[in-house]
């Protein structure tokens, strides 16, 4: 059996989410919630991702993540 490494690229714990940019991703973006709200505009249509939620973005969806002032506890990988 293959070994398989787990990374993530960001664990924003309890902070203020960055706003993200329009673009279309060049990987997969797999995104899991534990507190608070992220609300996206994927390929024009707006998705709210709540606690306990996760999002799956695949390559090549144009991605904006919405500028919020509440705080957000979540894990993209």
């Amino acid at each position: 059996m293959n070994n398989i490494n787990l990374l993530y690229s960001r664990h924003n714990v309890n902070d203020i989410p960055p706003e993200v940019i329009p673009i279309a991703i060049p990987y997969n973006d797999l995104t899991l919630v534990l507190n608070g709200r992220l609300v996206y505009l994927i390929d024009g249509n707006e998705i709210a991702v709540n606690s306990g939620d996760i999002i799956f973005i695949p390559t090549g969806t144009l991605r904006i993540r919405k500028l919020s002032d509440e705080t957000a506890d979540y894990i993209s990988f």
